[in-house]
């Protein structure tokens, strides 16, 4: 599948199938006023509609973890390579690192957002991080957050917008926890830098199909997305004012995203 297409704890499997890099948000309000999309609608395809590159890949096993390389050709045009590496670890923790190289040409510029999102089961959908909440900021919308440890649900993280769209994000995170009613889960932790997350019962493009909240379709997986960056959400207006450029994405600078992953356990004496 070109990834980590199961992950198995104690007998318990958390990850359903391969996740997949993304350089799509679900369009807000502002996006469709200012026609980003319009101006930028390769993003939408470049990650779906990726290609492996399997001439590429490789298996190297080194003297303490197994490490795997993928390369992949997005699905835009013009195209770019991208590369994801799994580090697996004899103690079962899984070192990610998904890396986007930075591409020069103007059909294919301010990305939305370069992120890795993860299919998980459904019962795991209660979350805690460490990073700025407790409600969801972004980078142009976090001036009335504050640093620390919080909890929520996908479901409640599906904020309540009339169109359903981009939303539930966090940014600044150190570490997120996703755990079931068993308080066993996975984390996620956050190594060269903070990463923002988000985590619903939905994904991106089901977000962005339905019309009304009560078109989208009963859900039956949670939705984890990791990111490295996410441009900012603008709000002068939404008829036609863009985000500012401090709070753009550059498609010419490179970008990573790396993470651990790990067994998460004993939910009452977790991180505080």
């Amino acid at each position: 599948e070109g990834g980590l297409s199961s992950l198995v704890y104690d007998g318990v499997e958390y990850i359903t199938k391969a996740p997949q890099i993304t350089f799509h948000r679900a369009a807000t309000d502002n996006d469709i006023g200012c026609g980003f999309y319009n101006e930028n609608p390769q993003w939408t395809i470049a990650g779906k509609y990726s290609r492996q590159k399997m001439d590429k890949f490789y298996a190297t096993e080194k003297e303490d973890f197994l490490e795997i390389g993928f390369f992949f050709e997005s699905g835009s045009n013009p195209s770019f390579e991208y590369q994801v590496v799994y580090k697996v670890y004899f103690d079962g923790s899984i070192n990610v690192e998904v890396k986007y190289p930075g591409i020069k040409n103007i059909s294919l510029k301010n990305l939305p957002i370069f992120a890795i999102a993860f299919r998980i089961k459904e019962d795991v959908c209660n979350f805690q991080f460490y990073g700025n909440g407790p409600e969801e900021n972004y980078i142009d919308r976090k001036s009335g957050a504050k640093l620390g440890f919080y909890k929520s649900s996908a479901k409640e993280n599906l904020s309540r917008y009339l169109n359903p769209q981009e939303c539930g994000n966090r940014t600044e995170v150190r570490f997120l926890q996703v755990f079931g009613a068993n308080n066993h889960g996975l984390e996620f932790l956050a190594l060269e830098k903070p990463f923002e997350i988000s985590v619903l019962p939905y994904n991106s493009y089901e977000l962005e199909n339905a019309l009304h909240l009560q078109d989208l379709p009963k859900s039956h997986s949670t939705w984890v997305r990791i990111a490295s960056n996410q441009m900012g959400v603008g709000g002068d207006d939404s008829w036609g004012a863009p985000v500012h450029d401090t709070y753009k994405l550059s498609s010419e600078e490179p970008l990573k995203i790396n993470f651990l992953i790990k067994r998460m356990e004993n939910y009452g004496n977790s991180r505080s």
